[in-house]
């Protein structure tokens, strides 16, 4: 990952399409040529094999493709949990693109809800791997505790966990009117686990309009 911010600043005529080739090139092609799995049938995943011990992986020589990662004898490896994430993280995609574009010309209650509840089904997909964490699960709990609060004042929708593989990030989708809704998030947490969150807000075209620009440092 940490390859890719790299190559957005040293080269000054990275575009952003260029960077798309350069992220997709550093994975796994499993992950991103077909065939992939992740472009099997969701309807297919129930013919995976639910559960494989590390002991056994190691036995037939097994090495993950990841350099980083060590398979251990000891764990017991999700393997079902982990490939349904992959596969229906891929149709959740598909699904949550194709409603974007058909609210776009024609915005609807019922559309936004559907879109929440991906990002819901997605936050708990990954959870079932073994991922995430306790402070995220608390975060998504308080907004779906906010999805009936006061619809004359807006709505929260959905939220899942993000952050490209850094960890502790949750996007949260809700209507401009919603702001008291998410506030209510916001102290809760704060509450319950004693520190206040750091809260992102406000956005712009960024680099896709604007381009990339080398900053020097020092003299």
């Amino acid at each position: 990952m940490l390859a890719i911010p790299r190559q957005a600043t040293t080269a000054s005529s990275t575009t952003c399409d260029a960077l798309t080739t350069f992220a997709f090139d550093s994975h796994p092609r499993c992950y991103t040529e077909s065939p992939s799995i992740c472009f099997l049938p969701p309807s297919d995943v129930l013919n995976v094999v639910a559960v494989i011990d590390g002991k056994d992986l190691l036995k037939e020589g097994t090495e993950h493709p990841d350099p980083f990662t060590r398979l251990r004898p000891e764990v017991r490896y999700r393997v079902r949990a982990c490939t349904r994430y992959a596969v229906e993280e891929q149709q959740r995609i598909e699904l949550f693109g194709e409603l974007l574009r058909g609210l776009d010309n024609s915005p609807t209650e019922a559309g936004f809800r559907l879109l929440g509840d991906l990002m819901f089904q997605s936050h708990w997909s990954y959870t079932e791997c073994g991922l995430g964490c306790e402070a995220t699960d608390r975060l998504i709990e308080l907004v779906r505790n906010e999805l009936g609060s006061n619809a004359k004042n807006g709505r929260l929708y959905g939220a899942k966990i993000t952050g490209g593989g850094a960890g502790g990030t949750v996007a949260v989708l809700g209507s401009s009117e919603a702001r008291e809704s998410f506030e209510r998030v916001v102290n809760r947490y704060a509450e319950q686990q004693g520190a206040m969150p750091y809260v992102f807000e406000g956005s712009s075209p960024g680099a896709d309009k604007f381009g990339i620009q080398i900053i020097g440092v020092g003299a």
